[in-house]
């Protein structure tokens, strides 16, 4: 994994930066890989809600939903896991004589039908002290059980524990939030199923949990009517990131469902609890007519994997919301009853993305040049995670924006190329390793240039932290959060 620093400044708003010129600011694009698409004859995976992750035995697993889809059959869900060497191409594995289920229909299948849940999402918890309940299960039903898991193999429900005393429906998700010091849930805040919120609540043990809290819904910038189908967050360097489902609803009917598509836009955090949204296009849009995704995509799961790439599972479907329950009925609404043998309409899927490439910052019709706020330098170099075109090259100011000699654009080497982790040098090989314990500016000139981050042992001043640190000596005090 690339060593991430003590802080990472990315640029998904202007909160650290204090110049501007000539620059844009774009939102990634993840890249589907096709070898990873997960399907499942005899069940629909269009709200599969897939939770993938590696296990120390080096096994990937991915956990999951199926709706059962063979004709003679209501539409059920099961709880399905699949394996995988590489978290790419998976396998179904038979599970018949590791995981003894009383009641088995399928040979992956991880819980008893028996216990009638609904739809479950998955929590891989690489925090838990307790190595059994390393996996965590939210399943909606009959009641909102908890379950927990070693390995994602076999499950003990937690007797006498639900996590939202309503049923609402997925995601329901947690992640650890290092600022409150807790475990937070993002699920809808039921009992009211419409309009479709996100609500969060925290527990530290997952057997107690506080009230859900509403933190998100569409305002006026989104399409009309649209809703937030839900939003599952993780924590990503030192702050926060969500990836939102906007659900662009039919507006016709009184109860929104039958119709719609959902795509998937950005969220951002600096305290896991109150998420920003700011470009308002898809992050993972729709597919093409007729490809999964086109009707549904719904990213679930978010995994740094050992080549510092950013894997995102999703569960996707072709047709729009709802149509998967009877697809041969044709174009028009449509009514529950038995499922048709449309499976081919939902599956599971995987994008890449670069290394903090949810957000970036980009030169426009020639150079460009962003600055930073006043840094207090702590120690060490600066790492850009940058793509230059032509020639990049930083240069370091005090506070008032004076270049300080020796540190000019004319003295850095400049840079092309592509690099997660490109340290700037000046003339005579010098770094930032020298103004440690003082307050400097950094300044970005780039042409034909992106940059997604800036890493390094620093911590960004307020204008008073700035003001006492120069009257006074005073060292700033780290906030997380801010």
């Amino acid at each position: 994994m690339l060593n991430t620093g003590d802080f990472t400044l990315l640029f998904w708003d202007d909160n650290y930066l204090s110049r501007w010129n000539n620059c844009r600011r774009g939102i990634g694009q993840p890249q589907l890989v096709p070898e990873a698409t997960l399907e499942e004859p005899g069940f629909w995976l269009g709200s599969g809600y897939p939770t993938a992750f590696k296990h120390e035995s080096g096994v990937w697993r991915i956990l999951y939903n199926g709706k059962s889809v063979v004709p003679e059959e209501q539409p059920d869900s099961y709880a399905l896991v699949a394996e995988s060497d590489d978290g790419i191409h998976w396998e179904k594995p038979d599970l018949t004589d590791r995981v003894p289920l009383p009641d088995r229909r399928y040979p992956n299948q991880v819980l008893r039908k028996s216990e009638d849940f609904h739809q479950w999402d998955c929590y891989f918890d690489e925090r838990a002290e307790d190595p059994n309940e390393r996996v965590k299960g939210f399943a909606v039903g009959k009641g909102n059980q908890l379950w927990t898991s070693p390995e994602g193999l076999n499950w003990t429900r937690v007797e006498g524990v639900e996590w939202r005393k309503h049923s609402p429906d997925p995601p329901s998700t947690a992640y650890w939030n290092h600022v409150r010091d807790c475990y937070v849930i993002s699920a809808r805040p039921a009992p009211h199923a419409h309009p479709r919120r996100v609500a969060l609540s925290e527990t530290k043990d997952f057997r107690t949990y506080s009230e859900p809290e509403l933190v998100l819904a569409t305002d006026a910038l989104d399409t009309p009517l649209a809703e937030i189908y839900g939003m599952v967050a993780f924590p990503y360097a030192d702050k926060f990131v969500g990836l939102v489902w906007i659900y662009h609803t039919d507006p016709v009917p009184l109860v929104k469902y039958w119709g719609g598509k959902t795509d998937c836009q950005l969220a951002y955090s600096y305290n896991g609890w109150h998420f920003n949204r700011s470009i308002r296009e898809p992050f993972i849009p729709n597919a093409e007519q007729g490809e999964y995704g086109a009707g549904t995509m719904r990213p679930h799961s978010l995994v740094v994997d050992d080549d510092n790439q950013i894997r995102i599972y999703s569960s996707a479907s072709k047709l729009e919301h709802g149509y998967h329950i009877n697809p041969h009925v044709g174009p028009k609404r449509l009514e529950r009853g038995p499922a048709g043998e449309g499976n081919d309409t939902g599956a599971l899927l995987m994008h890449k993305l670069r290394l903090d490439g949810f957000y970036y910052v980009e030169s426009c019709f020639g150079p460009g040049m962003i600055g930073t706020r006043s840094l207090y330098w702590q120690g060490g170099e600066a790492r850009f995670n940058i793509q230059s075109g032509l020639e990049t090259r930083v240069q370091v100011t005090d506070p008032t924006g004076e270049v300080i000699e020796g540190y000019s654009y004319a003295d850095c080497q400049p840079f092309t190329g592509d690099a997660l982790d490109w340290t700037p040098r000046w003339s005579g090989g010098r770094g930032l390793t020298s103004f440690t314990g003082q307050a400097i500016r950094l300044e970005i000139e780039m042409n034909n240039a992106r940059i997604y981050a800036i890493r390094g042992d620093f911590l960004p001043l307020s204008g008073r932290e700035l003001r006492t640190f120069m009257d006074r000596g005073e060292k700033p005090i780290p906030r997380p959060g801010f």
